[in-house]
């Protein structure tokens, strides 16, 4: 019982750490929409969650990093390939956002000069990042629907276990 719910409780943890990434990309990809300063603070937001969901994926990033010389199914290369596409995308979006940032760090892009040769490297990164993303998201949707039946199911099981419980309370006189 004490697994089945740590499993769930890291599910659920996962699934909300996904929305969010999920969520801050979109709204970084909308400048007009956020303004500049919400899109710096969720850039650096980004620079906290990518790490986090990385973390949380670890055992499949070492264990695929370390059989990547022998002999793997290709969608496994190719997801490999596609995650550390996206890493270096998301890299060269960050550094590149530091470098140019008005609003968070002023002097970092003065210090750096050359507003003119970054801003095309972020806006570069950041299409290249925006395709990554949509396939990175297309490749785990079955994950991600797994982990949804995974809280729904265990949802119901609760609401069934708690309707049981009342029935025998109400059938008892507890």
């Amino acid at each position: 019982m004490l697994q089945r719910q740590s499993r769930w409780r890291t599910t659920l943890a996962t699934l909300v750490l996904d929305l969010a990434l999920t969520g801050s990309m979109l709204a970084l990809f909308s400048v007009n929409l956020t303004g500049l300063r919400l899109h710096e603070w969720l850039g650096l937001g980004v620079c906290i969650l990518i790490p986090t969901h990385m973390l949380i994926n670890w055992s499949w990033l070492a264990a695929i990093t370390r059989q990547l010389v022998g002999p793997l199914p290709w969608r496994v290369r190719l997801r490999y390939l596609l995650n550390a596409s996206l890493f270096v995308a998301l890299v060269v979006v960050t550094l590149s956002g530091l470098v140019i940032s008005e609003v968070l760090f002023p002097s970092l892009a003065r210090i750096a000069g050359n507003a003119g040769f970054w801003h095309p490297v972020h806006t570069m990164a950041s299409n290249a990042t925006l395709a990554l993303v949509g396939l990175h998201l297309g490749m785990y949707w079955r994950n991600v629907v797994n982990m949804l039946r995974r809280l729904v199911t265990r949802e119901r099981r609760g609401t069934v276990v708690r309707a049981r419980a009342g029935a025998v309370a109400a059938r008892t006189g507890v």
